[in-house]
């Protein structure tokens, strides 16, 4: 047998042994085969996530035949990111993050059994209609905290749950003083307070000062945590540190208000210590 042709063969008998079985059963000739390799070729090497899906088959003459059909797995996908993101209240700009499952594209390892439990716990309270605390996942970089968190948020959101996103270094870093003449920044602390479901990302990566602590920061958590809303968080620091993080000055005062965002947190959520390799490298 030519070289080529057996592996074509053993191509479509791994990639489809049913359609190999009609080969070898209706003695599709080699000609055939040399002269529909592009055709097979593009079958074989399809990307399973296009609108179309390609499909080949095998007449009673040995005739390759080729047609299209719409891929029902993609048009079902595209119908479940269109759902999600209808859901978030505020959007990311790529939009693959959409697509992003809790349970299909992160690994349950060892380390996250905490953190999958805590996160069955949050849904099964969601469908009892009650409130659950959300977390505080620490961890070092690369570990999947906000990966995550995210296929998380695309899950509640999957479920008709109004979610929102909100990374706080770039929140923070936008943050102009003189707030009262800021129109876009209030909306957004509005938007954030009442949001039923939020993820803060990277807390404790932000810049702080006084104002933003004690006006942006801890408004957003005492409001949600008066009207228990759900709200997680990611940081490569513990809460403990993070408070130390909040402390600006030596005075009592100052200590205070860290002391009064970090109560808040600790009403809000449990802290879960995320272990693991770093994916990103």
């Amino acid at each position: 047998m030519n070289e080529k042709i057996a592996l074509i063969k053993n191509k479509i008998k791994e990639y489809n042994p049913d359609l190999y079985k009609k080969f070898i059963s209706f003695s599709v000739s080699d000609e055939e085969i040399l002269d529909k390799e592009n055709i097979i070729f593009n079958y074989l090497t399809q990307d399973k996530n296009t609108y179309f899906k390609y499909i080949i088959d095998v007449n009673r003459n040995g005739k390759i035949l080729e047609y299209s059909t719409i891929n029902s797995k993609n048009t079902n996908l595209k119908y479940k990111i269109n759902k999600i993101k209808e859901n978030y209240l505020s959007s990311f700009e790529n939009d693959e993050l959409y697509q992003i499952d809790l349970f299909n594209d992160i690994y349950k390892k060892k380390d996250r059994e905490i953190l999958f439990k805590k996160i069955e716990n949050i849904i099964k309270g969601r469908v009892d209609n009650i409130f659950t605390k959300g977390y505080w996942l620490k961890g070092n970089f690369g570990v999947g905290k906000t990966y995550i968190s995210i296929a998380f948020l695309n899950k509640l959101a999957e479920k008709n749950n109004k979610v929102a996103y909100l990374f706080l270094p770039e929140f923070s870093s936008s943050f102009n003083s003189n707030i009262q003449e800021n129109i876009t920044f209030l909306n957004k602390i509005e938007f954030y307070k009442n949001s039923n479901i939020l993820l803060i990302d990277d807390i404790g990566s932000e810049k702080t000062s006084e104002w933003f602590r004690n006006n942006i920061l801890f408004t957003i958590l005492n409001y949600r945590e008066q009207n228990k809303k759900l709200t997680l968080f990611t940081s490569n620091i513990s809460i403990n540190n993070y408070q130390k993080k909040l402390i600006l000055k030596s005075d009592e005062q100052d200590k205070l208000s860290s002391l009064r965002i970090i109560e808040r947190i600790k009403a809000l959520a449990d802290e879960i210590d995320l272990k693991g390799q770093n994916y990103r490298n």
